[in-house]
């Protein structure tokens, strides 16, 4: 078509043209011009690259062609010659570029979250309130009355407010944990009797105060400074039972603490100490109406959260609880005579006193208050400071990648250290105390049906409005419900972690037994010598597993090592260009949590590079794994079902066996995205099984020889002579086609049907070597050797195989020497690439 008949169609040039070309494989594809700048990836190698612009010369008249006249279409339109086309990655919307933190919140049902919020905001108010109970012990914890809810509301509404905002999780509560706010009354407690008769009331007064947002800017700085350090990485190497076991022992000191409380807010209560033995009980008895309500409720309470892990119903208790009171103790006139009784034991339990006044907070902050301070006590008392940083820290680290196994999500736990110790921070500079992850408020926000920040956001300011404007409303709080509250969660700590947190499938005696033992060096020895103790036991238990090392030893893809199959060279050609989608990860010695999530990592790294349809974890070398590790587990379950991916756990000694069927990983079990098989050879022969059937390979089995010939045979031409010279043999299943030990005296070419190889050893045993598909070739070295067969054939199914004996070779080699010459070089080429991959593996066994 000629210029002057384009301009009189009036249609318009088509755009400069642009190319994809592969820095790595140099594959080259044209695109259109739209794509320019894009992001791709390659087709083949699955390399990233970017769109760049073609080359065009000044176009003539002899380059115009029927074509370029078409009107371009979508580029979901690829070229009609390419197989497969370039990955163009989307570029991402202004829309979507630009959403704030703010909008983001909005995302995800607003209305579920939002209730949620609400509810666990509710919830966290209920520990605070139950945490603020420990002011009310005899020592320097009534300085902090008046402000007590203060104290505990500040670590739960910045926690849950950066969580929110900046954290990692979809949904995420913090606040005050038991055994950090315990471990920092116990700091009170220690600096009050260094000082108490030896200085002024009003130098102790103010050295308590300043206590507190100390201890909450150490924990804050250090876990910062311990995050750059990606200390949450080395933290998963401690066995979690010794951790878990260390906040047990902090349930029992609570349990501990809470007597005295309970003491100090009845005379009759804190005078039952004084009473020898023989009139302890009738005492008890006599003030059954001062503690029976709180121990009631507290019972209740824990019955209840060891029944569920929902927070709604704690919850729910605790608001009838608080209205059945105020019904029956200040409205007594309008309940009937028969709740007389009722009536008079809810009278005589007194309302909570005032803890949020914030003028007497304020009052404290005069300008002289810290030259008051006599900071040579604090600094004497590093070691309590140091329990109580890692009481706050390393809780949170524990419970961070549980979060992360039920959300599916890389929290980065060394950037979610870093944001709860700037909630930590600013907690502290409220003089608030230390900041920690709440796990069990945040799997309960799930359960509730949250999935965005905006619950988390929802529940600090539900904890806000309390701090703010709950004041008026606690004189229609009785003590018996935070008081109940502190019971159960003193309980909770202990019996929930000990009697079925520590207990999944991988937990060993061992286990167990350290868990315990973490417990009582806690309870008995207090929380400094306690914690540090248990920390050098859990580092000790680390090395003494880890001495030999453990973790991934060697990591292979699917396109260079393969299964002990021969396959045709068309299947060896799919495997070579579709095998880097199979990753083999060989493990060794004993796997901690962090070692797992090292696999992780590996995992990730590669799904970067290319899709992953099947990873392999070999196990033949792992010597035993700790009980943490099942979070791991379920880690990398959580990314092979976002993935598409299959993993596969195989040699696994029958004791590792028997822990992962008890978290729900059998053999042969082909319905779940976590498999285990015998060894790694057969699940690598499933998973190149997989991608040969996807590309259409292994139904091909009807094939003539001919065909599957050509594509390996040197001389194709050859091809059909060489047929002339073969004998068909049909072989039923089982059927021996080679014995061991028998004379060597022909090959075969199988056309259909498979085959294995054994060897027979001593005993009676056998070995299987090798697996044989179509298109392969076995017993060549019976044509060059007399040599006894060094190996079994069994037709695994009915075979079909052409025969080669090697008298018909010796007359090929006479009168067609061509032909022989041919198949000479097929048979070296076959027993060199043979070679090749046996060196191979012998390589990757010697790592």
């Amino acid at each position: 078509m000629s210029d002057e008949q384009s301009n009189h169609t009036g249609q318009a040039a088509p755009p400069a043209g642009v190319v994809f070309t592969c820095a790595s494989c140099g594959h080259v594809q044209p695109l259109p011009a739209r794509f320019g700048g894009r992001k791709a990836r390659c087709p083949k190698c699955k390399t990233p690259g970017v769109v760049g612009a073609l080359p065009v010369a000044e176009p003539g008249v002899d380059d115009v062609k029927l074509d370029d006249l078409v009107a371009e279409e979508s580029i979901a339109e690829p070229a009609p010659a390419l197989a497969e086309p370039v990955a163009i990655e989307s570029e991402p919307s202004a829309s979507m570029a630009d959403v704030s933190d703010a909008r983001r919140m909005f995302l995800r049902n607003p209305g579920v979250n939002l209730l949620a919020g609400v509810v666990g905001g509710g919830h966290l108010l209920l520990s605070c309130l139950a945490l603020a109970m420990l002011t009310l012990s005899p020592g320097p914890g009534g300085l902090f009355v008046g402000h007590a809810l203060a104290l505990t509301l500040a670590p739960a509404v910045f926690g849950s407010l950066l969580l929110a905002l900046r954290g990692r999780f979809p949904v995420a509560l913090a606040g005050p944990d038991p055994s950090a706010t315990l471990c920092v009354f116990l700091l009170l407690a220690a600096v009050s009797s260094d000082l108490s008769g030896r200085v002024p009331p009003a130098v102790l007064a103010a050295t308590c105060f300043a206590a507190l947002p100390a201890a909450a800017f150490v924990s804050g700085a250090l876990g910062g400074l311990l995050s750059r350090l990606r200390f949450a990485d080395r933290v998963r190497f401690l066995p979690g039972e010794v951790l878990g076991g260390m906040i047990a022992g902090f349930g029992l000191l609570l349990v501990k603490a809470w007597v005295p409380v309970l003491a100090a807010t009845d005379p009759a209560l804190a005078a039952l100490h004084a009473l020898p033995l023989d009139e302890f009980l009738p005492g008890l008895g006599r003030t059954v109406s001062a503690w029976g309500p709180t121990v009631g409720f507290g019972l209740a309470l824990f019955a209840i959260r060891l029944a569920t892990r929902s927070l709604l119903w704690p919850l729910l208790l605790a608001v009838f609880a608080l209205g059945l009171w105020n019904l029956l103790a200040l409205h007594s006139g309008l309940v009937p005579d028969w709740t007389a009784p009722a009536a008079a034991l809810a009278a005589s339990q007194r309302s909570l006193p005032a803890m949020l006044d914030l003028d007497s907070a304020l009052r404290l902050l005069e300008p002289g208050l810290f030259q008051s301070v006599d900071w040579t006590a604090l600094v004497s008392r590093t070691d309590y400071f140091a329990a109580v940083a890692a009481v706050v820290i390393l809780p949170s680290l524990v419970r961070t990648p549980i979060l992360e196994s039920v959300s599916a999500c890389d929290a980065q736990p060394d950037a979610q250290m870093r944001t709860l110790g700037a909630a930590t921070i600013l907690s502290g500079a409220t003089g608030g105390l230390p900041c920690s992850l709440s796990l069990s408020g945040s799997l309960s926000l799930r359960l509730l049906g949250a999935n965005g920040p905006l619950a988390g956001l929802a529940a600090a300011l539900t904890c806000f409005a309390a701090w703010m404007y709950g004041g008026p409303l606690l004189r229609h709080v009785p003590l018996f419900i935070p008081l109940g509250a502190l019971l159960a969660t003193a309980l909770a700590m202990p019996v929930s972690w000990l009697l079925g947190d520590a207990r999944n499938p991988l937990s060993r005696k061992e286990d167990l037994r350290a868990a315990w033992a973490s417990c009582l060096l806690v309870a008995l020895f207090g929380p400094v010598l306690g914690v540090f103790v248990t920390l050098g036991l859990g580092a000790m238990l680390s090395l003494s597993r880890a001495v030999s090392g453990g973790g991934v030893r060697l990591a292979q893809s699917g396109d260079v090592f393969h299964s002990n199959v021969d396959r045709s060279p068309m299947e060896k050609r799919v495997l070579r260009e579709q095998g880097g989608r199979i990753l083999v990860l060989r493990l060794h010695g004993y796997l901690f949590l962090g070692t797992l999530y090292g696999v992780l990592r590996m995992v990730q790294n590669s799904l970067r590079t290319q899709p992953l349809r099947f990873v392999l974890l070999d196990f033949g070398a792992v010597t035993g794994l700790g009980s943490s590790a099942a979070i791991g587990f379920r880690r990398l379950e959580s990314l092979a079902a976002a993935q598409g991916m299959h993993i596969y756990f195989t040699s696994v000694p029958l004791e590792l066996e028997q822990h992962l069927e008890g978290l729900g990983y059998h053999m042969d079990d082909q319905a779940g995205v976590c498999r285990v098989a015998l060894n790694l050879d057969y699940a690598m022969e499933f998973c190149e099984d997989a991608l040969l059937s996807e590309a259409g390979l292994l139904e091909r089995h009807t094939e003539s020889l001919e065909g599957l010939l050509l594509a390996g045979f040197p001389e194709p031409d050859l091809v059909p002579l060489l047929l002339k010279c073969l004998e068909r043999v049909e072989a039923p299943r089982n059927a021996v086609m080679i014995r061991q030990g028998d004379a060597s005296d022909c090959m075969y070419f199988l056309e259909s049907g498979r085959v294995r190889v054994e060897l027979a050893l001593p005993g009676g045993r056998l070995l299987r070597l090798k697996k044989m598909g179509p298109g392969t070739v076995f017993g060549e070295m019976g044509l060059y050797t007399n040599a006894p067969r060094s190996a079994s054939v069994i037709a695994s199914e009915p075979c079909v195989a052409f025969r080669l004996s090697a008298e018909r070779f010796a007359l090929v080699q006479r009168k067609v020497p061509q032909l022989a010459a041919a198949v000479n070089r097929f048979v070296v080429g076959l027993l060199a690439e043979r070679v090749a991959e046996e060196n191979a593996k012998n390589r990757a066994a010697q790592l």
